[in-house]
């Protein structure tokens, strides 16, 4: 009787492969990139500030001359006009919720970083 030694590695071999990526998915999350993480923490802050109502800590996001396009497409120009427009948008409605789902994150270069997603406001 000859036996077949050839089935006992093929069996063992899909394991080893599992057990091959889910370490190097954690090495890999051992690693995160400090620049990801601090993303993740902006995000959080301003979730936090939206879901308290701040429009001012909203529009301290921004630079002092950027832009903010409403979901409507009207354009605000400059931190004030941002917070004016965030304090409008509270006043006329009580307890919203913001969600951020973010899809991917690039970094084409050391400084700027490209983030796709989606965010919703929900009543």
């Amino acid at each position: 009787m000859k036996m077949n030694k050839t089935k006992p590695i093929h069996s063992i071999l899909p394991l080893a492969v599992a057990c091959a990526l889910c370490t190097a998915a954690a090495l890999q999350a051992a690693e995160a990139d400090p620049r990801e993480e601090a993303i993740a923490k902006t995000a959080k802050a301003f979730i936090e500030a939206f879901h308290k109502g701040d429009a001012k800590a909203l529009a301290a996001f921004w630079t002092p001359d950027g832009d903010y396009v409403s979901e409507t497409g009207r354009v605000f120009q400059g931190r004030k006009a941002i917070e004016d427009a965030f304090t409008e948008l509270f006043a006329a409605n009580q307890g919203l919720s913001l969600r951020i789902d973010v899809v991917s994150l690039k970094f084409p270069t050391p400084d700027v970083a490209i983030e796709d997603g989606t965010s919703a406001v929900i009543p």
